[in-house]
């Protein structure tokens, strides 16, 4: 992720679209992530590796748009494996709280058979998507 525009733009569209924290379900406050430029609450759901496999290529960084979660700071200061809480959560059935992070229940199947290059590609459709119908 850079650029703080495009970053702006992106934690914009995570308050439009009522983003919901992972662990708590509970939803962020927009006042935690939209009052700077930081990048410091998305983190990485794949790893650099798994991204550069999946997408058959060497990457310097995890951080790709389709690829990071929003975390509320509460949340931050857990240990958490991201890819095994979208997983749960599917388990679960909270597939709005996915959703609420851009993360349709197709992409959270793939993630759980491990068909990460699917759960980049689903997830990057319904980000592009959700954009597309803000700009209308």
């Amino acid at each position: 992720m850079a650029g703080a525009a495009l970053t702006n733009t992106y934690k914009m569209m995570h308050a439009r679209n009522g983003a919901r924290d992972l662990v708590t379900r509970d939803l962020i406050s927009e006042s935690e992530y939209l009052a700077n430029t930081s990048t410091a609450q998305f983190h990485s759901i794949l790893s650099k590796r798994e991204i550069s496999e999946s997408l058959d290529g060497e990457f310097f960084s995890a951080k790709l748009y389709s690829n990071c979660l929003l975390q509320s700071f509460a949340s931050l200061e857990r240990s958490e494996d991201l890819a095994e809480l979208v997983r749960k959560r599917l388990k679960t059935g909270d597939v709005q709280v996915l959703e609420s992070q851009f993360i349709p229940e197709s992409a959270a199947q793939a993630l759980v058979e491990g068909n990460h290059l699917k759960f980049l590609m689903d997830r990057a459709n319904a980000i592009y998507t959700f954009g597309l119908g803000l700009v209308g």
